[in-house]
């Protein structure tokens, strides 16, 4: 059985914030460059298929807090996952439990890395957040209560 090799890669303050000051300090200069090489470069050491960030990640790095242009009156989405035909070879998984991230198409761009978007969203997204999604063809997974 092919299983998914998982690699966790954290810059993160001595208090455990991921966000802050510290990134801006010339001793983490280099380090982003360092992990875009050995995790996306040319010669990448890490042969991976996607990376997994939560909401804030995401917003602060991709979707730069932009609402969602939300349509209220959208036609029911059926239940259940959303997958389309995959197009890319590199996928950016969002965790976007009530549906926040105001995206403005499918692909994003990191360096010279372009990865398709696949949205995993809860029972709690709104059916016109994931009517939007689908208008733009997004990959969605949603995480349906466990009795």
């Amino acid at each position: 059985m092919n299983r998914p090799y998982v690699f966790c890669h954290m810059q993160v303050s001595l208090d455990g914030k991921i966000i802050g000051k510290f990134m801006d300090i010339p001793e983490s200069k280099g380090s982003g460059e360092f992990f875009y090489n050995v995790a996306f470069g040319e010669n990448a050491h890490y042969k991976h298929q996607g990376w997994l960030s939560g909401r804030t990640t995401t917003d602060d790095n991709f979707t730069h807090y932009k609402k969602p242009e939300l349509d209220e009156q959208a036609p029911e989405v059926p239940a259940g996952d959303f997958v389309t035909e995959p197009t890319g070879n590199k996928y950016y998984i969002s965790i976007d439990t009530s549906g926040k991230l105001g995206w403005t198409k499918n692909t994003l761009q990191y360096g010279d890395t372009t990865a398709e978007v696949l949205e995993v969203l809860t029972e709690k997204v709104s059916n016109a957040y994931k009517a939007f999604l689908r208008e733009k063809i997004f990959l969605m997974l949603l995480l349906e209560k466990i009795p």
